[in-house]
């Protein structure tokens, strides 16, 4: 129980209480319009950064040195983008907002030595065609199957990824998912409140899932030596949401 304590510690349920209560305070703020607009995102990035600080300083530092240090502002970056427009996968301008923020994360997120064999700015183009393909993915999930059961599986994804982390590179790096697994359960938590967002709110959370989770996957992934490949397929697990499209098809228009 040492290490999972140490995992999910007090970081990780300050995130989740951070999340839950910046959506209970949207909800009132917003009223009618909550449900309407992509209020999740918004509160995923402020339980990551309360989690974040939370960490020990001497790790966890706020003035970027390393490139763990730059996942709480990618984290706000995708909060204020998502939530200053409305996310609709049908137009380009979408797209292109999602490709520029694969593109900035993988410039932050990709350290300086050979990844894969090759040197930079290859490994960042590898880093940002990663981080697109968890996105695309994503987004082309049918807006019916963004429901209660797609934010669990986010949550359960991010919570895989802190546990296999921990247990094959470092505590550190996994607590970092970790805390998106707290800021993720915390919106997962939010429909006890009334609080049940739209097709559109959960949609909002990919750009943010993939910058976070998928960060926190690749970072911890090309740390070690030889790579921990297998961590980079972790965020992919939302995607078992494909089930639900395969098991009950849309009903045919007579």
């Amino acid at each position: 129980m040492g290490p999972a304590l140490e995992i999910f510690g007090r970081a990780a349920l300050l995130a989740g209480a951070s999340a839950l209560a910046a959506i209970w305070l949207g909800q009132r703020a917003l009223r009618s319009s909550f449900n309407q607009r992509p209020t999740l995102t918004p509160a995923v990035a402020i339980g990551f950064f309360v989690g974040y600080v939370a960490l020990p300083r001497g790790w966890a530092a706020l003035i970027p040195r390393q490139e763990h240090h730059w996942l709480p502002y990618l984290g706000i970056a995708a909060g204020a983008i998502v939530f200053a427009r409305r996310p609709n996968r049908n137009t380009w301008p979408g797209w292109l907002v999602l490709i520029g923020l694969t593109i900035l994360a993988a410039c932050l997120l990709t350290p300086s030595w050979p990844l894969f064999g090759v040197n930079r700015p290859l490994s960042i183009g590898i880093a940002t065609i990663y981080f697109m393909v968890i996105a695309s993915l994503l987004e082309l999930l049918p807006s019916r199957l963004l429901n209660q059961a797609v934010l669990g599986l986010l949550t359960l994804a991010a919570g895989t990824a802190a546990v296999a982390i921990g247990a094959q590179v470092s505590i550190r790096f996994a607590q970092l998912a970790a805390i998106a697994t707290g800021a993720l359960a915390g919106c997962w938590l939010a429909q006890f409140i009334g609080a049940r967002p739209s097709a559109t709110s959960i949609r909002g959370l990919i750009p943010i899932f993939s910058v976070l989770v998928g960060g926190t996957c690749f970072i911890a992934c090309v740390e070690p030596d030889p790579h921990a490949t297998f961590l980079l397929a972790l965020p992919f697990t939302p995607l078992l949401a494909w089930l639900g499209a395969l098991r009950h098809p849309p009903l045919r228009k007579n």
